[in-house]
């Protein structure tokens, strides 16, 4: 061994395990460790990346790093191992025996670490099976959360020539998966070569895949409720999918609306207008209401996006499931009120869980009059992509 490396990556696990110790998920890690580093100037930029990285991996592995016994320097070489698929200069230095396993297979890895004492199992990392809805392969997307989801951007219309011309002018590796949509390493900043939100939008695959849904909208829908826009992802999509409709876009936060009012002035939209609405209470009225369209992107546990966040993993509590589903429920029943008859209802999530899909599916359907043309769960954890969940339906 070579002593200086290895002093320099026990030096790394004590930094980050005393991240661990302090960081209480309140909010999102990479807004946290900006202010640690920030405080603690001692750190270089390439200290940063890997202390960054292994506080990453640590919280992949969920609810076993929260519940096994053990210190938390052992567990982020374990997470090492699990979260990369070849071996890394940590692991070659202080887990050499280690090594012969470090481009295996998940479930190779963890028979490796069983063998060796440590008690651990995929369903230890996410421990909610039971609670999926249906037709999630549990053991696949649980396996997922110990890897980072690639960069997905959806090219609008008018710009797929400039866009695939610069892409492969700035050098960066790309593969397009559809005429639109280009999946690209996380790491990469689109914003050296492209016009973000004018050209092209960030966007997840599955985000993106939500088109397909406004495509079987069969009746005009040129009055369209975006009725819980946040950021406008869905909003742009609309815009682009339909054709040209007339926008309401609501949210409950101000300040969400006005990076709203900001993304859509980078994307050249002008004809909508913008409403702060609680939906937990029934609104008196709804300007432009009634409508051809309303999307309901509820608020939800993020589930299918825990691979790029997975410190909610790690803090999650499973009783937000219900308070989660209760509140969809809520919200998407207030905002169905304001529906025409022959209109059509999106509801989306990105969550995994029953609770939050299904069974808002079936109140949606029993208390609000609302007839189901369209289900269906978004895979993402065999893209590097994240899951969500849509259902379509129309009023009768």
């Amino acid at each position: 061994m070579h002593l200086r490396s290895v002093s320099i990556h026990y030096s790394r696990l004590h930094s980050s395990s005393e991240i661990i110790k302090r960081y209480a998920g309140g909010q999102p890690l990479a807004v946290w460790l900006k202010h640690w580093f920030s405080k603690n100037k001692k750190y270089g930029s390439r200290d940063r990346k890997q202390i960054s990285a292994l506080c990453y991996s640590y919280y992949r592995l969920g609810k076993w790093a929260q519940s096994a016994t053990g210190e938390s320097e052992e567990k982020l070489l374990i997470a090492q191992l699990l979260c990369n698929t070849d071996e890394t200069p940590m692991l070659a230095e202080l887990k050499p025996d280690w090594l012969p396993v470090a481009g295996a297979t998940t479930a190779e890895k963890i028979r490796f670490l069983q063998n060796r004492g440590i008690r651990i199992s995929e369903s230890a990392f996410f421990p909610w099976s039971d609670w999926l809805s249906d037709g999630i392969d549990a053991g696949a997307f649980s396996g997922s959360l110990l890897q980072q989801p690639d960069l997905f951007i959806r090219i609008r219309p008018g710009h797929t020539t400039a866009v695939k011309r610069l892409l492969e002018e700035s050098g960066v590796s790309f593969q397009m998966l559809s005429e639109y949509c280009v999946s690209l390493p996380n790491s990469t900043d689109i914003r050296k070569w492209i016009s973000v939100n004018k050209e092209a939008v960030i966007q997840d695959y599955n985000s993106q895949r939500i088109a397909s849904f406004l495509q079987e909208v069969t009746t005009d829908a040129s009055n369209t409720w975006d009725c819980c826009a946040a950021s406008g992802g869905k909003s742009i999509l609309a815009m682009d999918t339909l054709k040209n409709p007339k926008l309401t876009v609501s949210d409950i936060r101000s300040s969400i609306l006005a990076n709203l009012k900001k993304r859509f002035a980078e994307a050249g939209i002008t004809r909508y207008q913008s409403l702060q609405v609680n939906l937990e209470q029934p609104p008196a009225r709804i300007d432009n209401a009634p409508f051809d369209l309303i999307i309901c992107d509820a608020p939800c546990t993020g589930s299918g996006t825990w691979g790029r966040t997975p410190e909610q993993l790690y803090f999650f509590d499973e009783k937000t499931i219900t308070d989660f589903s209760r509140l969809q429920q809520t919200i998407a029943g207030n905002a169905s009120a304001f529906l025409k008859h022959g209109g059509y209802f999106l509801y989306i999530t990105c969550s995994v869980f029953r609770d939050e899909n299904e069974t808002v599916v079936h109140q949606l359907q029993e208390r609000h009059g609302l007839e189901l043309l369209r289900m269906e769960v978004l895979k993402g954890y065999d893209k590097r992509a994240d899951t969500m969940f849509g259902a379509l339906f129309v009023k009768r």
